[in-house]
């Protein structure tokens, strides 16, 4: 399918989540492809953060506020009057779901059931896109990927908060803007494990990976010979983009929920994605396996199947998985050495946006 051409000029789209990593890629990403973008969110709680490394403040229209604030909401949509909804705000972290679940649960569900529930009274909607997580399946462990009609489920509060903003959204898209006359498509992406430049979040591989090389730190890993479905930012954001313009043109056929993942052999370990990102970033220090203190309760075996976005939304998996190390890697090489990272983070973007056409 690709990107069509001038289908997102001039769109206007509403990014919840906006501030957070892959907001601000998403933000970057339609800007380049001219939207009117309308960005609602909390300021990031990390430092640095991509938001500000960015500027993305300079380049939309914001709202900051939490998006349990409903009323802040109501007036942030009814201003923007947006025609495509990109849902990311989220509480994203594994190990704060377990020091806080309340928080996680309030935020997971609440914040989908406000966006839903002022979404269905506005006009000029055409597309919700809730994005999700690869973790919402109910995991048995098994070592084949989880296809989209599967069960969802979740031991920890991160991934049971999350089914269960996949069930709101399945409710409220088949009570509310399954009807011909609506015309709304409401889905829920479901996406790898990501990694890229201007990930600064705690207890995330790659983030504490990195601020351990710089400041020559010793690295600990927890269950290392966990796999994961690593996967370039890129990729499922290109992915969130098809799949709105095919609900955009088709509602009813491409409403429900889509996998985005990488295929099976480029499925790795955490030790995997370690060592390759310490070779190609010189660090010669041990790497310290910790494999069960620090477990957080975390799956050991995750895939997913996207033989569905695949063959219904041309959706293919193009950075394999050296690429992605490589394309990560030279991104944080340039934040720790002062260059010009607004323009490497341009330049590495329309690298890939200039294939999808």
């Amino acid at each position: 399918m690709g990107l069509k051409n001038n289908f997102w000029f001039k769109k206007k789209v509403l990014i919840t989540g906006h501030s957070g990593f892959k907001g601000s890629w998403l933000t970057l990403m339609l800007k380049e492809l001219d939207s009117v973008v309308t960005g609602y969110a909390l300021k990031p709680i990390e430092y640095p953060n991509l938001y500000d490394t960015l500027s993305i403040s300079d380049h939309i229209h914001e709202y900051i506020g939490d998006i349990k604030d409903k009323k802040k909401l109501q007036d942030c949509v009814n201003e923007s009057n947006p025609e495509i909804v990109f849902h990311l705000a989220a509480q994203p972290i594994v190990s704060r779901s377990f020091d806080n679940p309340f928080e996680t649960f309030n935020d997971n569900i609440i914040e989908t059931l406000n966006l839903l529930e002022i979404c269905r009274n506005l006009n000029t909607l055409r597309v919700i896109v809730n994005v999700t997580t690869d973790k919402c399946y109910n995991n048995d462990e098994r070592m084949t990927g989880y296809i989209e009609d599967d069960k969802l489920g979740g031991n920890d509060p991160y991934s049971a908060s999350k089914a269960c903003s996949e069930l709101v959204t399945g409710s409220y898209a088949k009570s509310f803007f399954s009807k011909k006359s609506i015309k709304v498509g409401v889905a829920t992406a479901r996406a790898g494990n990501v990694i890229g430049g201007g990930d600064w979040a705690i207890n995330r591989i790659v983030p504490d990976l990195m601020r351990a090389i710089n400041k020559d730190e010793k690295i600990i890993l927890r269950n290392p010979y966990s796999t994961r479905p690593w996967q370039h930012v890129f990729e499922p954001l290109y992915g969130y983009l098809i799949l709105a313009q095919a609900l955009y043109d088709n509602p009813i056929n491409y409403t429900g929920g889509w996998n985005f993942g990488p295929p099976e052999k480029e499925v790795k370990t955490v030790d995997y994605l370690a060592r390759k990102i310490c070779n190609i970033l010189d660090y010669k220090k041990e790497i310290i396996k910790a494999e069960e203190q620090m477990s957080f309760g975390e799956s050991k075996t995750l895939l997913l199947n996207s033989k569905k976005s695949q063959t219904q939304l041309g959706w293919i998996s193009s950075i394999n998985i050296m690429k992605a190390i490589h394309l990560t890697c030279d991104w944080y090489d340039g934040f720790f050495s002062k260059s010009d990272i607004k323009e490497l983070s341009v330049n590495q973007l329309n690298e890939f946006l200039s294939t999808k056409f």
